[in-house]
């Protein structure tokens, strides 16, 4: 089984995981499957978020987001929420990608577009720009924290941090505040906080290929603290 993206809330972890999405009860210390979803259609589901009773998997090879029912993940009760023209399939091309909740919707990157856009799941799955196209270029993963948003841009080999507006029409902007830089970063694609740090995982795409990797290989978690930057 693959894992490529991660989410970790009460008792239970969600797998993004390639061709399928997991969920499994980890809280007594094991690692229970609670549901193993096959999505028709599916591409590459890259990563995962919650919020309220679903669970939200974004694909990078499809335009659309996919929405688990957490009241009974075992029945793979999943809804597929359409996105715009941004997002249309193009082979080899990696699009949605890091995926957070904010303001009872989502945020989403588009990778190859350099943007990230607002999923209002208030009004139906309205979908607006938030970064405009170039300036978040290679999102890989994203981190939020309250108003925060961190960029983990993986070629260019920094974090982008913006801090996030909701206007009262719903409306969701970003400013850019700061980059993060570490002589340390290595091709990294995701990252977690963790008190006044985050941490960030070398993925070395740029020296390994994606599933080429052997065991001897070196792989690392880079924390930088992001209060004094």
């Amino acid at each position: 089984r693959l894992a490529i993206g991660l989410w970790f809330r009460g008792r239970r972890l969600y797998v993004a995981g390639g061709p399928s999405l997991f969920v499994y009860n980890v809280g007594d210390g094991g690692g229970r499957e609670v549901a193993a979803c096959t999505v028709e259609g599916a591409g590459f589901i890259n990563d995962v978020v919650t919020l309220g009773r679903k669970a939200y998997f974004s694909d990078s090879f499809t335009n659309f987001v996919y929405a688990l029912d957490l009241e009974k993940p075992s029945a793979c009760v999943i809804e597929k929420i359409p996105l715009s023209d941004i997002f249309e399939p193009e082979p080899g091309t990696f699009k949605a990608n890091g995926i957070v909740a904010y303001r009872g919707g989502l945020l989403l990157a588009q990778s190859s577009r350099g943007t990230i856009v607002f999923i209002d799941l208030v009004n139906g799955g309205k979908e607006s720009v938030v970064i405009p196209a170039g300036e978040a270029l290679n999102t890989d993963g994203m981190v939020r924290d309250g108003n925060t948003l961190y960029l983990v841009q993986n070629a260019r080999e920094e974090i982008g941090v913006w801090t996030l507006k909701i206007a009262e029409d719903r409306t969701v902007s970003a400013e850019k505040r700061a980059v993060l830089l570490s002589p340390l970063f290595r091709f990294p694609t995701t990252g977690a906080i963790f008190k006044d740090f985050l941490y960030v995982v070398n993925a070395r795409f740029d020296e390994i290929a994606p599933f080429e990797g052997s065991p001897d290989d070196e792989f690392e978690a880079v924390g930088i603290n992001r209060f004094l930057q």
